[in-house]
């Protein structure tokens, strides 16, 4: 008997030491936004939130259940945070401490977005106060005047949206937040190095190509896999073959794993069924792109090829008409 309740009073010390280290109360609890930044990526809102959580209780808390367990709310619409944690990294907070984590979101649903917004960080029933944002874009500097001795005609500017890396450097650039079926989409390297473009002409893609950091252009083979912002969060796997876009190509939103777009492509066409998923990972929306279309583009190329070799030979056969003529 005595052995027996020596070993429940162990037990029991265990369980309420882990407890009384890992759970936290809603007292012991201060959510904080402390900064809020944007840009527009390709058909998206990319915000990167600075949250500070800190504990005012008396026993360490695990931020990682809090911040996985938390949402944010952008004018009453709630969306769930994913985060991914290295090692040790945030493992516990002392009490009296504040742990500061950057949060970067990406949302792709075209919802429309005020020029004023609410933001709030909620932890089951514990809410911080509203961070207000207002939502601007960033627009090129204007061009110089031109010469007073010619006169130029004015050309529609294109807002141009940037994303930076977590260090300031420039990660990637687009204009097709003015038009999604005209314009050019570009990543960087943190070195400055352009890292891949692409290119858009009423809605088909007609420029692709990728370049490693020391500007040489990279010849792709197979799956290529890419991530957000060069980190480890997977952003598409796509199927090349002879540089080009052939196979599938499935793309993710910001966490990895929720699948936003599935693409078919053949000789770096889109072709076939593309679908397009909300970030529960339910369908919003499928098209059918054909395949008479990529035909149609294959047989232009054809008629190209055979008129620059029916015009080599009519220049070959007038060069020795003329040679026989010069003959005689």
């Amino acid at each position: 008997m005595k052995k027996f309740l020596t070993h429940s009073v162990g037990w029991l010390l265990i369980y309420v030491i882990f407890f009384c280290v890992h759970e936290a109360r809603a007292e012991d609890l201060q959510l904080t936004i402390e900064s809020v930044q944007h840009a527009f990526p390709i058909d998206a809102l990319s915000i990167s939130v600075t949250l500070s959580l800190h504990n005012t209780g008396a026993a360490p808390i695990r931020p990682y259940e809090i911040f996985n367990d938390s949402q944010i709310i952008i004018n009453d619409r709630a969306f769930p945070i994913y985060m991914t944690w290295n090692g040790a990294e945030g493992s516990s907070i002392a009490p009296g401490e504040i742990y500061s984590r950057e949060l970067n979101l990406t949302f792709y649903e075209p919802f429309q977005v005020p020029a004023r917004n609410t933001l709030i960080w909620k932890y089951k029933d514990i809410v911080s106060a509203p961070f207000f944002l207002e939502i601007t874009e960033e627009k090129p500097p204007p061009s110089p005047p031109p010469a007073p001795v010619a006169e130029v005609p004015a050309q529609t500017q294109r807002e141009i949206s940037k994303v930076y890396y977590e260090g300031g450097e420039l990660f990637s650039e687009t204009d097709l937040f003015s038009d999604v079926n005209n314009g050019f989409y570009r990543t960087y390297h943190r070195n400055g190095q352009l890292q891949s473009e692409v290119r858009y002409k009423n809605g088909w893609q007609i420029y692709d190509k990728a370049f490693d950091e020391a500007g040489r252009p990279l010849f792709r083979n197979g799956p290529v896999n890419n991530y957000y912002g060069g980190g480890n969060v997977l952003s598409d796997i796509v199927n090349y073959k002879n540089d080009k876009k052939d196979g599938i190509g499935t793309y993710y939103y910001y966490d990895g794993r929720t699948v936003v777009d599935v693409w078919h492509y053949m000789d770096g066409v889109q072709v076939g069924i593309h679908t397009r998923n909300d970030q529960s990972g339910q369908l919003r929306y499928r098209e059918d792109w054909g395949y008479p279309t990529y035909y149609v583009i294959r047989l232009r190329k054809m008629i190209a090829v055979l008129s620059a070799v029916v015009a080599i030979l009519l220049v070959g056969m007038i060069g020795l008409i003329i040679r026989g003529r010069h003959r005689q």
